[in-house]
């Protein structure tokens, strides 16, 4: 990752976070499992592709936890 990117997280729900990663290409993301025994640490699940801006990658984010929920 080069020096100018940044990360933000966003919480989904109790159990995940969406761990947002903004670069000079633009916004993508990660879903991850928070562990709840090392505060900072978790499991990613999948990632996210980029997106136009941060509302359609939590759209995307809870469209995709959803489905893996779903089976």
């Amino acid at each position: 990752m080069n020096e100018s990117s940044s990360t933000d997280q966003i919480e989904l729900d109790a159990n995940h976070v969406l761990v947002i990663q903004r670069s000079e290409a633009g916004l993508g993301g990660q879903v991850v499992v928070r562990d709840r025994g090392q505060p900072g640490r978790g499991t990613q699940l999948f990632d996210l592709p980029p997106q136009r801006n941060a509302e359609a990658l939590v759209d995307l984010a809870y469209m995709s936890l959803q489905a893996v929920r779903e089976g």
